[in-house]
């Protein structure tokens, strides 16, 4: 056990973060000290993190001052009892698992709450967990490895009433372990409807899709073979519509590959055309004497600047001929008389 004195805490700072001024700190971390109250940080209420998992704290307390606090790590705790979170109005992540928490209260004053980690607690009644919907933004929500144990139902009805609920873990409880909600992963999808993550598993669009026709189904009264039935319709639609869609896919390449041949074909007579009509200015006696990269009018210019010079060195070197075969000429003797 250790007490969170102000010079533990100077100390912990130096050491993480290297700094002396504590202005500075965007994160606070005090994890992992065996602190047994929150006390003696008046100085670091400017952070926005602040990490206190791991110690043996009994109780929340004196963070009404934390006012830019936007992640509160108290995991691994020895927490009962959630309260004086109250005057966090900027917290967006809150982690309370592994602590002795029996019921979730006093959040509703958190508007930009979005993410709440209570898994591994005490909460074993719907009732203790009714306070969910009131978190407006609540996104992500953390419940597994409780002890619920209640009507499906119940659950169900306060899970749906969460609107922004988007990633959601209810394994480990004794409600869905014991085989007390059959179907379970379906009911939950339906009743979830904007529910992206389920116990770790994404939910795909297909997947949404049956279990929206087999929670409609169920919800009007159906028994379980008539919602497997309208499962098992929704997904025989779904395949035909999958083979539509290869089908189109299939079509549309063809397409574009006859499109592409064509202009393909367009390109080779039109490169035809620039050829008899380079062959017709410059009396090629053959089109393979003219490559590919002399189409263009500054290779032309280029090939004929280089005939242009070795005529004019083919000139000089017959006058250089002429010139020595006469002084030649000019230097024999003269015949015998």
């Amino acid at each position: 056990m250790c007490t969170m004195s102000k010079d533990a805490i100077s100390l912990c700072v130096k050491r993480q973060e290297f700094m002396d001024d504590p202005g500075l700190l965007q994160r606070l971390y005090l994890h992992h000290k065996g602190f047994t109250r929150i006390q003696n940080l008046d100085n670091f209420t400017q952070v926005k993190e602040l990490f206190l998992e791991s110690n043996s704290l009994t109780k929340i307390e004196n963070l009404q001052n934390f006012k830019h606090l936007e992640v509160l790590h108290l995991e691994k705790n020895k927490i009962e009892k959630i309260e004086n979170l109250n005057c966090l109005t900027n917290l967006k992540y809150l982690n309370l698992a592994q602590n002795a928490i029996s019921k979730i209260e006093e959040l509703e004053s958190l508007t930009c709450l979005e993410t709440l980690i209570i898994s591994q607690n005490e909460i074993s009644m719907t009732e203790f967990v009714k306070n969910l919907s009131l978190i407006p933004k609540l996104r992500e929500l953390d419940l597994s490895m409780n002890k619920i144990n209640c009507n499906p139902e119940s659950i169900l009805c306060i899970l749906a009433d969460c609107r922004s609920l988007r990633i959601l873990s209810l394994q480990g409880n004794p409600f869905v372990c014991n085989n007390k909600m059959p179907h379970y992963r379906s009911l939950v999808i339906s009743h979830c409807k904007k529910l992206s993550q389920l116990d770790g598993r994404r939910i795909c669009s297909e997947e949404r899709r049956r279990c929206n026709a087999w929670g409609e189904v169920v919800l009007n009264g159906g028994t379980f073979d008539e919602a497997n039935e309208a499962d098992r319709q929704e997904l025989i639609k779904i395949r035909l519509e999958r083979s539509q869609k290869n089908a189109e896919r299939r079509s549309s390449l063809s397409q574009s590959r006859l499109s592409s041949s064509s202009s393909s074909d367009r390109s080779s007579s039109i490169g035809s055309t620039v050829l008899e009509s380079v062959k017709r200015t410059f009396g090629r006696t053959s089109l393979s004497e003219i490559s590919h990269s002399s189409w263009s009018r500054r290779n032309i210019d280029i090939e004929l600047d280089n005939e242009a010079e070795d005529w004019e060195n083919s000139m000089k070197k017959y006058k250089n001929d002429v010139y020595g075969w006469n002084r030649v000429t000019d230097n024999s003797p003269r015949g015998i008389d």
